[in-house]
This record gives structure tokens, C-alpha cells and sequence, in this order.
């Protein structure tokens, strides 16, 4: 029997509304199936059903190995040998990788209590060789590489000492944080679970890595499945018709003639620890795009323009007026707005409203004799989230109750309304699905139009080719080429990233 899951009839009813519609979902032993759907669809709730977090309404039907799984008991799932990895991961920065793994399965002790740390080392070693991953077990979590990471949360599944070994790893986003040379080593280990009969449900937004990773892929829209299919049969087309239910109209950039115009933002010898002088500009209308994988100073362009970390060097004018020795406050100053990479941590307030988090950063004109005024905020916030098409729409709504898309849209609303001369987003699409990615690149076009300086760092090839009118491609702390008009497809933008590139003569950069 191949069998290994069966959920039918999954309904889930919150307060806001159903999140599950007699959903299903069957996976099968040693398959890697991938789990797909825009932002609402259900995905996150089916998750919590799985791992007991959430009972489902009435008439739900669950069964593990042909027997009964029960729902609202979050220890029933590893009990069977079903384990966990979310998109946060769950490892602890300044502890090892001996003790993360630890944080699962407990230490292995003696008689007296004590910690056999010989035992424990041998677990840990055995746990991430068998993932194909080399790593002292004494090494601090904080100094892997993100791929790295992945393979410690997924060893801590193997290693667990639950009754029964692992059987299904549900994987939340995994990739979301990896650059493109490190997926492939996600992919190898799943390779590697198949080997010891272990099922992975892959839940991602990545569609092309869904095609090239799964042997079936479920997509589920309004809470409930529309299709399950062999990818052998799937194209990324017949995929994002069945989530979205429609086919995809991409978003096209607009293409612009910057020569003959004078910038708005000039970028001068800016400089990191791995980033070198680095020159740039950014034209009024334009949107422009700094890829680069993990390592190419890419990462490090926005936080030094903004001042979180200190630049070693450099200067950035804003419509006439330059400055330098960075600081978040000069870069407030300057105009200059920041969205990060980590949304949750390190942007939203995850327990305050949708209507606090949009009006925070100017609190001036909502203000009076002192006080804010809770009438004018909620009619600011009201405003922006229809222009935003936010949903749900309450303004009263926990920020984090909503989707990361609609999370990322109150943050760039939140920006907006301060009318910036600049704004740099990192990763400004991570874990966002196919539907709302395009609503948010249309919104950065029309904040390009509107003046604001718009500047995109990723690693998605394909997304800098989407939205951006010019993309820098960095690699080694120096800028490599300038795309722009014909030369700037997904296939070239790519093969720059994995160094692919022929060896002519670069692009001029400030062209």
C-alpha cells in the first residue's frame, strides 16, 4: 500500500470567514508533492489542521497509514513521524548546531541527569551526513550559510526521539530565503529523504522550482483543491491558471529612454564589507534592479543606503541635495524609504493593527491639540487600503493576521504615504504568491511614475526582468553588467547570476 495521507472534507470557519472548503489532500509514500496557492487560499490553515494546531469544523476526515489521525492534538502528528520545517525555520542564532538539534529531541543524558555529550555529537553528525551536509556540530547557527540552515531544521526532523521515525516533512516555504545557487541543495536532500521512504510536502509560491522539484503538485483557490496533477503533465502556464483561476496578464515595465534625462538619486562609492565602491543611478520613472546571489554584496546595497549598517564609504544625492556618513536618521531625512527582507521581524508590528502599522511613521497630519485623532487615522487607513486593495479590508484588523502579500501592502502603503524621494525594497516579493506579486509590481510602477526613485535588490532573475526597466548585476562586491531594453531577459539576467556570462566587454553601469 502506497498510501501514506488522507485528508477529505476539511472545512475551517474563522471568525472573518471559511479558510477551507471541503478541502482534500492525499500524499503518497516517498512522493515529494508540492502544496500551492495564492495568499488566502487555505494553504497556511490546511498546515495548522495537519499539525494540530487547528481542529477543523465537523465532517473532517484524516487518516495516516490507514489509520485515523487526529485533529487538535499537536502531538498526535510526531507521535507518526510527521515533522515540521516553517519558513522562519525555528533554529536559535548564538547556540550550535549540536544544541539546535537538541532543541528537538532533548539531550541524550546518563543516570544522573548529566549530558552525554559524546552521544549527542554523534547523533547530530549522523543526523546531517545523512542529508549530505558536513558541518561541526560546535558551530554557531548564525555563521551557516542559509542552505545550511535548512539542512539543520530538516536534521533536527531525523534526529527527533519521538516513538516513531519520520515518515512526512512538511516544508513551509523553505526556499524562500535561499539564493538560486543553494536550492538545488534543498533539492538533494529531499532526494535523499526519498531514499530512506520519507514523503515532503513542498509548500511554495516558486512555481518553477514546484515544476522541477515535485512529483505532484495540489493547488488549492478559496479553500478548496482544484487539481492535483503529475508535473510531467503541468507547464508553469496550466499551473497559474488553476491558482488563480484565470490566465496570468504579466506585468510589463515600461520601457524608458534614461539618457537623456538627469537622475534623481545618485549613488557614489558606496561601500561595505563586501560590497566595493559601488556607482549607481536612478532616473525619474524608472524602476532599477541590483541582482545578485548571497555573497555579492547585493545583500548589503540597501541596509548601507539607509544607514542600518555603517557604509565604509560613500554618498547618495536625492534630487540635488547629497549626503554621507549614513545614518537611518540622514536617510530618513534625505526621503529615503526601506523596505526589508524580513517583513515580520524586523517591520511589522505584529500586534498592532493594520490601521496602526500604515499611519506610524507620520503621525503630523492625524494629530490634533496633541492627540492623535482616531477618527482621521481610520480614514487615512481607509483610504490607503482601498488604493492598496488590502484584504481584509478592517482597518482593525492585526496586522499579522494578514497574508504576507497583504502584509507587504500596508508596508509599502505605510512608505508611500510619506511621499518619498526613494524607496529601496530587499526581496520586496518573498513568500508571496503568483497573483498578488503582480499586483504589487503594477503599484511600484505607479510610484516610479508618481517621482519616487525605485530601486528592487534580489536573486530572482525572473522578477528583475518582470518589473525592473534596467538591472546592475553584481557578483563579488562589483557591479558586472547593465541590462536594459533587449538585452535584459530572464535567460541572460541568469546566467550573469550563476557566472555564465561570456566574457565581453561589460556594459557601461551609469548608461
Amino acid at each position: 500500500m502506497n498510501d501514506l495521507l488522507e485528508l477529505s472534507s476539511l472545512s475551517m470557519t474563522f471568525d472573518s470567514g471559511r479558510a477551507l472548503d471541503g478541502a482534500d489532500l492525499s500524499l503518497t509514500v516517498g512522493e515529494i508533492h508540492g502544496l500551492v496557492g495564492q495568499n488566502g487560499c487555505g494553504k497556511s490553515t490546511l498546515i495548522k489542521i495537519l499539525s494540530g494546531y487547528h481542529s477543523p469544523d465537523p465532517g473532517a476526515k484524516g487518516t495516516f497509514l490507514g489509520a485515523p489521525l487526529p485533529f487538535g492534538d499537536p502531538s498526535a502528528p510526531h507521535r507518526v513521524g510527521i515533522h515540521f520545517v516553517h519558513q522562519d525555520l525555528g533554529i536559535v542564532d548564538g547556540l550550535s548546531v549540536v544544541e539546535n538539534l537538541a532543541l528537538g529531541s532533548g539531550y541524550a543524558t546518563g543516570p544522573f541527569g548529566n549530558i552525554r555529550w559524546r552521544r549527542q555529537i554523534a547523533a547530530t553528525r549522523e543526523a546531517t551526513h545523512a542529508l549530505g551536509y558536513e558541518l561541526d556540530p560546535h558551530t554557531d547557527v548564525s555563521k551557516l550559510s542559509p542552505s545550511e540552515r535548512v539542512g539543520v531544521a530538516i536534521s533536527r526532523a531525523l534526529i527527533n526521539d519521538s516513538s516513531a521515525a519520520l515518515r512526512l516533512l512538511v516544508l513551509d516555504e523553505p526556499t524562500a530565503a535561499l539564493p538560486p545557487t543553494e536550492v538545488q541543495r534543498l533539492f538533494a536532500v529531499l532526494q535523499r529523504l526519498r531514499e530512506r521512504a520519507v514523503t515532503t510536502l513542498f509548500v511554495s509560491h516558486r512555481l518553477d522550482e514546484l515544476l522541477t522539484a515535485c512529483d505532484r503538485v495540489t493547488v488549492l483557490r478559496s479553500g478548496r483543491r482544484v487539481s492535483t496533477a503529475q508535473t510531467s503533465t503541468m507547464t508553469r502556464e496550466s499551473l497559474i491558471r488553476d491558482i488563480l483561476g484565470r490566465p496570468l496578464v504579466p506585468h510589463k515595465p515600461t520601457s524608458l529612454s534614461v539618457t537623456s534625462q538627469e537622475p534623481s538619486v545618485t549613488v557614489r562609492r558606496l561601500t561595505g564589507t563586501r560590497l566595493k565602491p559601488l556607482d549607481f543611478d536612478v532616473y525619474p520613472g524608472e524602476v532599477l534592479g541590483l541582482v545578485g546571489v548571497t555573497g555579492s554584496g547585493r545583500e548589503e546595497v540597501a541596509s548601507l543606503i539607509v544607514g542600518a549598517t555603517e557604509p565604509i564609504d560613500g554618498s547618495v544625492t536625492v534630487h540635488g541635495s547629497t549626503y554621507s556618513g549614513l545614518n537611518p536618521h540622514t536617510a530618513s531625512r534625505a526621503g529615503i524609504a526601506f523596505l526589508p527582507t524580513d517583513r515580520r521581524r524586523s517591520a511589522v508590528i505584529p500586534d498592532a493593527t493594520v490601521r496602526e502599522n500604515l499611519t506610524l511613521p507620520m503621525l503630523a497630519d492625524i494629530t490634533r491639540l496633541g492627540r492623535i485623532s482616531r477618527r482621521a487615522e481610520s480614514r487615512v487607513a481607509g483610504d490607503w487600503i482601498g488604493k492598496m486593495h488590502v484584504r481584509p479590508s478592517d482597518p482593525e484588523n492585526l496586522v499579522i493576521n494578514l497574508s504576507g502579500g497583504n502584509q507587504q501592502k500596508v508596508l509599502l502603503a505605510r512608505w508611500l504615504r510619506t511621499k518619498p524621494k526613494m524607496l529601496i525594497l530587499d526581496e520586496p516579493t518573498q513568500g508571496i504568491d503568483v497573483g498578488t506579486k503582480t499586483q504589487f509590481y503594477a503599484l511600484l510602477s505607479a510610484a516610479a511614475r508618481d517621482g519616487i526613485a525605485v530601486v528592487v535588490c534580489t536573486t530572482d532573475g525572473q522578477e528583475a526582468v518582470e518589473l525592473c526597466d534596467r538591472v546592475l548585476v553584481l557578483a563579488d562586491g562589483v557591479c558586472t553588467r547593465s541590462l536594459s531594453g533587449s538585452s535584459l531577459t530572464t535567460a541572460v539576467v541568469e546566467q550573469e547570476l550563476l557566472g555564465l556570462h561570456e566574457n565581453t566587454e561589460k556594459d557601461e553601469v551609469l548608461a
